[in-house]
């Protein structure tokens, strides 16, 4: 894994340089008219504006994105492929992850001891958006899948662990079984472990 974090984003670019250069433009040129209307479309890949994608960041995702799926494979044996997305704080990556996963009238179940500022989105934010939290302890797989079976329109379980700066830990294979029986999504937060101590993709 060491190797993979030196050498794994695979990133080339057209001068070569051994590290990836750090792209400061706002925006990126088009060869043509013709070509930048296919980038703003989708039907080419290719940068458009910087706060869309950047080479920096985009070799950034890959590296993380690798470095979680190290090692794992799928189902029928190939390597575990995943795509990163870089936020500019863990709050507004916590913001995407729930909002793009949860509805007004959706159930989002997580435990106690989280970030101060997961805990107010989860427990402020979400419900004046129609979207309802619940908090339990997560720690005893007959009473956490008790639950589950009870709770209607349960979307999301979201795991700290670590949690900081509790340190509180979640059994995350556990959790991962138990709604994986009842098609019930995982989320993970896994800033103090890092995918060098913990790979929560080797329990989807």
């Amino acid at each position: 894994m060491t190797s993979f974090a030196i050498h794994g984003s695979g990133h080339s670019n057209a001068e070569h340089a051994h590290l990836v250069p750090i792209y400061a433009t706002s925006t990126f040129v088009f060869d043509n008219a013709s070509q930048g209307m296919d980038r703003f479309s989708g039907k080419t890949p290719g940068f458009i504006y910087s706060r869309f994608g950047n080479p920096t960041v985009a070799a950034a995702e890959d590296m993380i994105a690798g470095l979680e799926a190290f090692g794992l494979t799928t189902e029928e044996g190939k390597p575990l492929k995943l795509r990163a997305l870089l936020h500019a704080s863990g709050q507004s990556a916590m913001t995407t992850l729930l909002l793009s996963n949860l509805s007004a009238g959706d159930v989002v179940l997580s435990h106690p001891g989280l970030y101060g500022g997961s805990h107010e989105l989860l427990y402020g934010l979400l419900p004046r958006l129609g979207i309802r939290a619940i908090s339990a302890s997560l720690r005893e797989e007959n009473e956490l899948e008790k639950l589950v079976q009870n709770t209607k329109n349960l979307k999301l379980i979201h795991i700290e662990s670590p949690a900081n700066p509790t340190m509180t830990c979640i059994d995350v294979e556990m959790v991962c079984r138990v709604a994986k029986r009842h098609a019930v999504k995982v989320s993970v937060d896994n800033t103090f472990a890092t995918p060098y101590l913990q790979q929560p993709f080797r329990h989807e």
